[in-house]
């Protein structure tokens, strides 16, 4: 017998569940690298899950979207660790009723398009200058070099006995007009801003 037409509707709120609980087992549980939340899965790919659950213990500022229908834009600026992650874990996900976007960053793109940054390793000599670009804009920087958050990042991957883990620069997201909600506070290391920086 058919599945009624609504099926697939039904699927996304179940998944979104799935994907929220996974969050809290995977940072109350520990990730280990090369474990994940599927079979197979590596570390970019409990990452890229992450990042989706970021969006929905973060909330984004109004003046982050020009239109109602602006799309919720997830780039990723330097080489590319995810693969094909980032496109399995958003796949027909919306972010404050935004359909989601996925772009590769170039120099010269205006990198203040997108709704979540990810910078690559690979950016490392120019992280600063590109913090520095970025700051103030409803933009959350995410990376996983060592003192992003410090420089002034946003959110930062690090590992703790080679448990994935991420701490926050709160300072740093409210002054750019984020709220997080305190279940993902709680699960963070917070830092703050190097004075120098």
């Amino acid at each position: 017998m058919m599945p009624p037409p609504d099926t697939t509707r039904r699927t996304i709120p179940r998944r979104r569940a799935i994907q929220t609980l996974t969050l809290a087992v995977l940072m109350l549980a520990g990730v280990r690298l090369g474990a994940a939340p599927r079979p197979g899965a590596g570390e970019y790919a409990v990452k890229a899950t992450f990042l989706w659950n970021f969006t929905r213990f973060v909330e984004w500022p109004a003046t982050a979207f020009t239109t109602p229908a602006s799309p919720f834009v997830v780039g990723v600026l330097g080489k590319d660790p995810f693969g094909s992650n980032l496109a399995e874990v958003f796949k027909g996900e919306t972010v404050q009723d935004h359909p989601v976007r996925l772009k590769a960053m170039k120099d010269g793109d205006d990198l203040k398009q997108c709704h979540i940054l990810f910078i690559a390793a690979s950016e490392k000599e120019r992280a600063g200058e590109l913090l520095a670009k970025m700051k103030g804009a409803p933009v959350l920087t995410v990376s996983e070099m060592d003192r992003f958050g410090q420089r002034g990042g946003l959110v930062n991957f690090y590992k703790d006995g080679g448990v994935t883990k991420f701490e926050i620069n709160l300072n740093a997201l409210k002054a750019t007009g984020f709220n997080a909600k305190a279940q993902l506070l709680r699960l963070a290391r917070i830092v703050g801003s190097d004075t120098k920086d």
